[in-house]
Order: C-alpha cells, then structure tokens, then sequence
C-alpha cells in the first residue's frame, strides 16, 4: 500500500509540474537551478556569465571535464611520440585529437604531461574530438621561441563539419600575445566579427611557463561573454585580462544543440619560420547549460563523459537511473517534460 501512495504522489508531482513547466510558470525554478542566475547591467552592457576568478591557482570553475590531456590525451603516460595526422578516438566527442593546417604542424608528445606544437611558416594546430558549448579552456603554456607570434584557442568550433557557412561555425576565440590578449568570433572559415584586444599588465615571455583559462558563456541577454585570465605564477593567482560580451550574435552562434552533436576546440600557433610552444594539464571544463541539457546531466552524475561505461541514449535505463537518483521529485519532474533534448544516440550527449 505505502508503496502505491508513493507512486500516485509521484505522478501527481509529474503531472501538475509538467504543466506548471509547459506553461512557464515555474521559470524561475529553472533560472534558479541554472547556476545562480547572472548579474546586473555594469557600464551599459551585461557581464558574462563566467565565473570569478579563482584566485590563488586555484581552479576557475567546478564542473565537470569535458577533455583533460592527461586522462583522455595520454600525455603523462610515459610514451614519447610525435603526432602528425591523428592520434585517438576521432567519433564525434571521441576524446581523439588531429593536426591540421598551414606550416606542417606536428605535436611533440614528451609522456611526461608536457606537449610542444611545432609548425613551420602559418597557422598550426590541434583539433580535440570534444564536444562544448558553455565551457572553459584552462592549461599552461610556454612560448619556446621568439618568432612566435601568439597562440591561440577556439572554442564551439564546427570548422570542419562541411557544408554552408551556418553548418561550420569557426568558433569563438582567443589569443595570447607577448604584450596583449583578445577574443574574436569567427563566423565561418576566414569570416571574422569585430574582435576586442587589451594590453597585458605585464608581458608573457619567451621561456616563461604561464596558466591561461578561457571562458565562452551566453549572457541572460542573449550575448556571448568571453573572459581571458591569466596567472604568471609570481605569486599573485590569476588575474582577469579581458572580460567583454560580444551582442546580437546569429542565432547559428548559439544553436546548442547542433554544438552539442559535434563541435571540437582547437589550440594554435601563428607564426614565421618554425616555432613552437610547450603546453600541460590541458583540461576543458563545462560551464553549465541548465536543468533541461546534457551538461547539466553530466554535472550531477560527477562524470566528465559516459563513453565507454553506458550507451550514449536518454533511454538507457542505468543512465537514467543514476541521473535521477541524484534529483528531487521537482526537479525530476521538470527534466521529465522536457527529455527530448538528452535523447540522441550518435552525438555528444551523455
């Protein structure tokens, strides 16, 4: 009997949530669950929704790890090798990682955790097979030669799926200087938004391992924030370099879903003549997308990734019985009527 009772309050809950849900009114559930909310206008324009500074060298944001080059790029497992072509799972959010581009470009892998992309006369590069929409690049990074003119992330990178323009969005950017930051959005192959740059408070030099985070996140009003810090290891924890909001960005900017299907992100070098620069503990960490996606999902089950350890479905029953166990009835309640968007079987969802 006590165990009928519960079933019937449950699907009452269900019932009278989902239509509360389906009708809007309990939106500020929602926005309540979704991190905290965002902040108020500052200076005419809405910060980006990122979190603080972490301060101290301390990590930038508690997520789960969508990609780390250790655990997932095998760069600390003792096995020296140089990577020219591809090395990994290259499946959509495969975890594997390609090398592409102008200069010829090559990862020097030393299996100690520290990897060297070295590349002649152009832009150089490394695709990772990992999914992200809202999330953070973090690592550290030394410019090993001087004719290094900056390296370079993007993040939301569709830059090789094919098709028009709108299917392979070149991703939101960002680049370190010697004496300089900046962001760009780059619409499709070589189609660039208006960027912002900022001066350094101090220099990054030649030989001088530093840790950079970047951050990509959609404001409450619809804009895309982007915030560069960087930690020059003197001491002083990380310091904020740029924070901006690009606005009215195109709505194929912002399609989440086909992002969360397949997109990669990338780490480059611009350079004349061969150069390079050293990099470790590589990680891409998800920002939080709210109650109803994947990320969130993947959040509360405390797992980077389901590959390898359930079917990639919103069906599969152990999925959905290890998401729901971490739920309330309320919450659960809310996912429920809005399920559909965790069910694919082929692309980056959990």
């Amino acid at each position: 009997m006590a165990g009928q009772q519960e079933t019937m309050i449950i699907a009452v809950v269900l019932l009278v949530t989902g239509y509360l849900y389906s009708t809007g009114k309990l939106k500020f559930l929602e926005d309540l669950l979704n991190n905290g909310g965002t902040g108020g206008p500052g200076g005419g324009s809405t910060p980006p929704v990122v979190p603080p500074s972490g301060g101290g060298g301390g990590s930038g944001a508690d997520g789960p790890v969508l990609w780390d080059s250790n655990t997932d790029g095998g760069w600390n497992n003792g096995q020296k090798r140089t990577v020219s072509g591809t090395e990994g799972d290259q499946s959509p959010d495969g975890g594997g990682l390609y090398t592409a581009a102008s200069g010829g470009p090559h990862l020097i892998i030393d299996g100690d955790g520290v990897a060297h992309l070295e590349a002649g006369t152009g832009h150089g590069r490394i695709y990772i097979k990992a999914c992200n929409y809202n999330a953070m690049i973090e690592g550290e990074f030394m410019m090993e030669t001087s004719n290094l003119d900056n390296f370079t992330f993007k993040l939301r990178n569709r830059h090789s799926m094919g098709g028009s323009c709108e299917n392979r969005f070149g991703g939101v950017g960002a680049h370190i200087e010697p004496s300089s930051c900046g962001v760009k959005i780059e619409k499709c192959h070589n189609v660039h938004e208006q960027g912002t740059d900022k001066s350094l408070p101090k220099p990054v030099s030649v030989g001088q391992w530093v840790k950079v985070r970047f951050y990509v996140q959609d404001t409450a009003d619809g804009g895309i924030g982007q915030k560069i810090e960087i930690d020059w290891n003197d001491g002083a924890g990380f310091i904020e370099t740029l924070n901006t909001v690009f606005t009215n960005p195109q709505s194929f900017y912002m399609d989440k879903e086909t992002f969360l299907r397949e997109s990669e992100f990338w780490i480059r070098i611009n350079n004349t003549g061969t150069a390079s620069v050293a990099m470790k503990n590589i990680r891409l960490i998800d920002l939080g997308d709210g109650p109803a996606t994947a990320g969130y999902a993947k959040s509360f089950l405390g797992t980077k990734s389901l590959r390898g350890r359930v079917s990639k479905s919103w069906a599969n029953p152990a999925y959905k019985q290890a998401y729901f166990a971490k739920r309330s009835y309320m919450t659960r309640a809310l996912i429920a009527t809005n399920n559909n968007n965790l069910d694919d079987e082929e692309g980056c969802y959990p």
